[in-house]
C-alpha cells in the first residue's frame, strides 16, 4: 500500500520555496547595488593591492615589513621578560651573599 502524497501540501511548499528564493535574490541584488557596501568591497580590494604593493616594495628595497616590525617588537618583549627575570634572580643572590656575609661575620666575632 503506497502512501498518498498530499498535492496542496506539495504545492505550498513549491510556492514557499519560490517566494523564498524570490525574497533573497531581490535582498542580494538591493546589497550589491548599494553604494556603501561597492566602496566596502572597493576599499577592501585597494587595500589589498596597497598590502601586496608595500610588501614588495619592502622587500625590493630591503625595509621591514609590517610583520617584521611586529616579530621584532615580540623579539623585544620577550628579552626584557628575561632580563627582569635574571635581575630578579640576581637580587636574591644578592640578598643571600649578604645574609651569608653577616653570619660569616658574626662567626668571626665569636
Amino acid at each position: 500500500m503506497g502512501k498518498k502524497k498530499n498535492p496542496q501540501l506539495k504545492d505550498l511548499v513549491k510556492k514557499a520555496g519560490f517566494q523564498l528564493e524570490s525574497n533573497l535574490n531581490h535582498a542580494i541584488k538591493e546589497k550589491l547595488n548599494d553604494k556603501d557596501f561597492s566602496r566596502l568591497v572597493f576599499n577592501t580590494q585597494k587595500k589589498t593591492e596597497l598590502q601586496k604593493l608595500l610588501g614588495n616594495f619592502s622587500s625590493a628595497h630591503n625595509l621591514p615589513s609590517k610583520d617584521d616590525v611586529a616579530n621584532t617588537a615580540k623579539l623585544v618583549i620577550k628579552t626584557e621578560e628575561k632580563i627582569d627575570s635574571i635581575e630578579e634572580k640576581l637580587l636574591e643572590i644578592d640578598a643571600k651573599l649578604n645574609e651569608m656575609k653577616s653570619l660569616v661575620q658574626q662567626n668571626k666575632k665569636k
